[in-house]
Formats: C-alpha cells, sequence, structure tokens
C-alpha cells in the first residue's frame, strides 16, 4: 500500500512539528488534523506559528465520516489519550496504518486494544527539543521517529516496508529498528531520568547537562529503569544509559522536556506515565526503586501545591476531589476553581459521581453573588438529568 494522506491526532509540539514537515511537503489537502468542533473553532481564532512560520493547516471534524486515512498518527498527552481515541474513530479503516508518539511503554497496547494491534507500527520519536509556548513551537533540532515491528509480528513487514517507504518520499528523518522494543525502553529509561529531574529542579536542559544534584538524579532514575527493564525481559545496559545522556548533552541548554513545560503551564502531568509506570512495575517484581518514589512524591506534591501557588485549577475527573477540596479550603480561590469546574463542564462534561460531588461541594460554600448565579445555572442544568441522584442533589441545592 501507499500512504497519500494523513490524519493527525493532537496539535502539541510534535503533532505540529510533524505537522509542519508533512504539510510543506504534501499539502494541506493530504494531512489533516482532527479534532471536535469546539477544538476546530478555536484553531480559527489563533495562529499557529512553527518556527516563526505561520502553519497553514487543515482541520478536519471528528464527525465526519469520510474515507479514512492511509495513516494515523497520535500526537497527544498521555493525559488525553481516552479522548483521542473517539477523536479518531472515523478516521481509522481496516487498512490504516497507525503510529504512536506518545512518550511511555503502554500506548500502542492501549490504541491497538481500541482498534486492533495488527494496525499498529511501534515508533519512539527521539532526539527533538521542540517547545511550545502557547501557539508558538519551536526548535533546533527535529529529531527522528524509530519504527519497528515485535518478533511476532512478520505479518506487519509490508506495513513497517509502505512506512518507511512513505518516510523516505517526505524526507523524514527516522530509523527501521531490529529491536523497537529496546528501543522504546530505553527512551522510556531517558524520559524517566529527564523529563522528571527537570520537573522537580524547575530548570531546563542545562540543568541536567551540568555536574550537579539534578544530573544525579536523573542518572539515578534511569539506573532504576535499566534494573527494572531487565525483570521485564528487556536487556538495557549501562552504554544505553551513557548515550542517552550523552544525547542530552547535545539539546539546547534553554530547551526543556514536556513535563517542565506541563508544569510551566500548570497543565496536569505525565508522572503517572513516568515513575508512576515504574512504580506499579516495581511491585509486580518485588523491586525497591527509591529515586522514582522520592520523585513521584514531588511531583505530586508540585502539582497539589499548584492549587495555592498559581490559583490554576486542573478540574478534570482525575483532579476533582483535590480541586474540590480547595474550593472548601480557601475561599479567595473560589473564583477560579468554579469558572475552571464550569468550563470544564461545557468542553468535556462531567460523570454522574463527579456532578454530585461538585453540586454537595457547591452546597456547602458561600461565593459572591456573581459566582453564586454561574454555580446556580451550573446547577440548574443538571436539574433533570438522565440520572436519579443527579437530579436529586440538584433540586437539593435549588430548594436549599
Amino acid at each position: 500500500m501507499a500512504i497519500k494522506n494523513i490524519s493527525i491526532i493532537g496539535m502539541g509540539a510534535l503533532g505540529i512539528l510533524f505537522g509542519q514537515h508533512f504539510t510543506e511537503i504534501m499539502g494541506n489537502q493530504s494531512v489533516a488534523f482532527v479534532a471536535n468542533e469546539r477544538r476546530i473553532e478555536k484553531f480559527k481564532q489563533t495562529r499557529v506559528n512553527c518556527n516563526g512560520k505561520e502553519c497553514d493547516f487543515r482541520m478536519a471534524s471528528d464527525r465526519l465520516e469520510d474515507k479514512p486515512a492511509d495513516l494515523v498518527i497520535f500526537a497527544v498527552k498521555s493525559t488525553a489519550l481516552e479522548e483521542a481515541l473517539e477523536t479518531a474513530k472515523h478516521q481509522i479503516g481496516k487498512d490504516t496504518i497507525i503510529i504512536s508518539l506518545l512518550n511511555g511503554i503502554s500506548s500502542e497496547q492501549i490504541i491497538g486494544a481500541r482498534y486492533g494491534m495488527e494496525k499498529i507500527i511501534h515508533c519512539v520519536a527521539l532526539g527533538m527539543d521542540a517547545v511550545k509556548t502557547d501557539n508558538d513551537l519551536t526548535y533546533t533540532k527535529m529529531g527522528q521517529l524509530c519504527v519497528g515491528i515485535l518478533p511476532d509480528e512478520t505479518d506487519k513487514s509490508n506495513q513497517l516496508n509502505a512506512l518507511c517507504e512513505f518516510f523516505d518520499e517526505v524526507k523524514l528523518p527516522y530509523t527501521k529498528e531490529d529491536d523497537i522494543l529496546h528501543r522504546l525502553w530505553s527512551k522510556f529509561m531517558l524520559n524517566v531520568g529527564v523529563n522528571q529531574a527537570v520537573m522537580v529542579y524547575e530548570g531546563t536542559y542545562e540543568t541536567i547537562q551540568k555536574p550537579g544534584e539534578a544530573r544525579e538524579v536523573m542518572i539515578g532514575a534511569m539506573r532504576e529503569v535499566m534494573e527494572l527493564a531487565h525483570y521485564e525481559g528487556v536487556n538495557l545496559t549501562i552504554d544505553d544509559l551513557k548515550a542517552y545522556v550523552d544525547l542530552m548533552g547535545t539539546l539546547s541548554p534553554e530547551g526543556m522536556p514536556s513535563m517542565r513545560q506541563d508544569g510551566l503551564a500548570s497543565r496536569k502531568s505525565e508522572v503517572e506515565l513516568f515513575s508512576g509506570t515504574v512504580l506499579r512495575l516495581a511491585e509486580k517484581h518485588n523491586l525497591t526503586l527509591p529515586i522514582n518514589a522520592m520523585l513521584y512524591e514531588k511531583i505530586r506534591d508540585m502539582e497539589r501545591g499548584k492549587v495555592v501557588q498559581s490559583g490554576f485549577f486542573d478540574a478534570s475527573e482525575n483532579h476533582l476531589d483535590d480541586v474540590l477540596a480547595e474550593l472548601k479550603a480557601h475561599s479567595d480561590h473560589d473564583d477560579k476553581i468554579i469558572r475552571s469546574i464550569i468550563q470544564y463542564e461545557i468542553e468535556k462534561s462531567y460523570s454522574v459521581d463527579a456532578k454530585i460531588k461538585i453540586i454537595q461541594c457547591f452546597d456547602q460554600i458561600d461565593p459572591t453573588p456573581d459566582l453564586k448565579l454561574e454555580m446556580t445555572q451550573f446547577v440548574r442544568a443538571n436539574a433533570n438529568h438522565p440520572n436519579s441522584k443527579v437530579r436529586r442533589e440538584a433540586r437539593i441545592y435549588l430548594n436549599g
């Protein structure tokens, strides 16, 4: 098969980087960013720039049941993967090839469980120093994509060859890996070290490029992944570790990994993808990995602390309990919290259990009249909810 059209899910740093490359060579009629109507409308009102050049991206609605794409690229954060799977549903046909640019070692299995592992070509994005600030992406190193199939996936050789031929046609840097599992774990080892160390020490790549505590923590976390990999049947070596540490030395000192960018933007980080995954696998093998345990706790504390330090509130369901606790404890934050909750409800809508928690919490606070009106509108919108428990809580609030 020949790859003639591409659908990209996600317009973060890597989505923009590779989307711009493909669009410049293939034209935007062959490359589409797929999103819901709200995101498409937002895109129409903004400009996206890549290294100072405005991007001529084409947006496609996730509702459009058109011809499936030849290649679908998932370029979202792990925290958005579940939503991205739904966004992609009309883009994937029986012959579609799927690659994931997500960090970690689990996204292929998650995507494959929804759309079939037979469509998945394993992929690792490596060596780029892209930094996205608002809608502006800058990078000095494009990096490369490493692609391959597992030893028991020889039936996917034709798809892998088609993907490599496509990369040759569009002049995209790539490596066809003989041992893609080793590459996946090597990149995972790197991410666990550099992303988390730069996050905790609130720095840039320079923070771990120079001697000091941050660099030692990074290397220590990587060594723990190397140990864990052996229990998972992957032979990571000290030479692998050294090669990736050396690679970090080639990146722009002012650049920073995605986790640090999330921290600065007060977005929920991928800590569960990194030390969270490490600690869960360590428990399976009865291992103690203290550096990753320390990083996990520090990053979780930093995220909880964002509620007080910056006034930013991740009101998604994963963070809802923390946010509601903050709402009860700190009345000086209630405007930002309540509006974060309302905005999330508008964009994604909460589950039944979350709606009940929110309404019960609203009933326990005493906000300003303007905020009271917004809260009442939120509750009133749920007074006729199909779920009887939500209706009951809403009516208790409204009648109170």
